[in-house]
């Protein structure tokens, strides 16, 4: 090859080599559109790699094609064609994934209130969304109850100001914390209320708390039958006369106090790094997911990516019903911040080894 045919084979490498990282940069996730001024400007490089090829191998080739505006011919017209083409099947391409994904998200939204919407999740496997700008901090979306969740290191218990468990055989993360932590005799029942107690003593005989106040206490059997190795109470409910109770104003504020105490207990203890979080106030406070859900899940992906250096890496939502899980897996997926989500079996995702003890 002549030093001109080098030249132009370099030209056309170069003109690839910066124009497609043009054209993918700004787009952080599949579903999000790429700037379109970025994409023209992306083709008006990515057109010449072709038009140098043609006239490396094919020298003697000619193109005369009619525009609207008039004729060109030679270089220009090959470069005006490939950019043209371009152009036009990106943006057609554009606007297709748009109409998918907005077509995605009126599914969602609909089987969030559809008639089967309050029915409970059968597990299934947990949805894990890494942070674009931090790869190892990820939110999981765990469908179902409590009880079938063994790879979380913290687990979070959505209470009300005076701190008082809800019973053991209630429907609600309280009573079930409260029920699988109690000493157990060998038909079941509990014999030993050990994290109901150990929430009273933390107490220390006020009578309410204000909202956003965590206390953390021992798991009790929970340590052993799905390897917790602590439990953060959260005041996140108040209660009022004839009315029953109602949950915070604030239910961001309390997902960073749950956070923000999570990341002292992990600061001290080398086996904390993930945390099970309930959508806090939708349960017996009967807040409003289309306030709630937002809130929660806006505030973890903060929080995630913020402290870029913090101990806990995870966070994973447990959504109980099929309208929490079709509501949640909607906003995570439109959320710029996170990647998309991969489906993940339990088996595969597995708590912190147990390195120290915790007080």
């Amino acid at each position: 090859m002549t030093t001109f045919q080098w030249t132009t084979l370099v030209c056309a490498v170069v003109s690839l080599a910066i124009g497609l990282p043009l054209a993918l940069a700004g787009r952080t996730r599949p579903g999000v559109p790429r700037p379109r001024v970025r994409l023209v400007l992306a083709w008006l490089v990515v057109a010449l790699c072709p038009v140098f090829l043609i006239f490396l191998f094919f020298p003697e080739s000619t193109i005369s094609p009619e525009f609207t505006w008039g004729q060109a011919t030679g270089a220009i017209a090959a470069y005006l064609v490939v950019w043209g083409v371009g152009i036009r099947y990106s943006l057609q391409a554009e606007d297709l994934e748009a109409r998918e994904r907005e077509l995605s998200r009126r599914e969602s939204n609909a089987a969030s209130k559809a008639p089967d919407s309050t029915e409970p999740v059968r597990g299934g496997d947990v949805l894990v969304y890494q942070l674009v700008d931090r790869p190892s901090g990820a939110i999981g979306l765990v469908g179902g109850g409590l009880d079938l969740v063994t790879f979380a290191d913290v687990w979070v218990n959505s209470e009300n100001v005076e701190m008082q468990m809800a019973r053991y055989y209630d429907r609600s993360v309280s009573g079930v914390i409260r029920y699988l932590g109690g000493r157990h005799d060998s038909a079941g029942e509990v014999v030993e209320d050990v994290i109901g107690r150990a929430l009273a003593a933390r107490m220390e005989g006020r009578r309410s708390v204000p909202l956003s106040t965590v206390f953390d206490t021992e798991p009790g059997d929970l340590a052993e039958s799905h390897s917790v190795k602590r439990v953060l109470h959260v005041a996140a409910a108040v209660g009022e006369f004839g009315r029953g109770y109602g949950h915070a104003g604030d239910i961001g504020g309390c997902v960073r106090a749950v956070l923000r105490c999570a990341e002292r207990l992990a600061e001290r203890a080398d086996d904390i790094r993930s945390v099970l979080l309930p959508l806090l106030g939708s349960g017996s406070a009967k807040g409003s997911l289309d306030a709630i859900v937002p809130a929660v899940l806006d505030t973890v992906a903060d929080h995630l990516e913020s402290h870029p250096a913090g101990r806990i890496d995870r966070v994973y939502l447990i959504a109980y019903t099929k309208g929490e899980h079709a509501m949640c897996r909607r906003l995570l997926d439109d959320d710029p911040r996170l990647q998309p989500g991969r489906p993940l079996k339990r088996a595969a995702l597995v708590p912190t080894p147990s390195s120290t003890a915790h007080r």
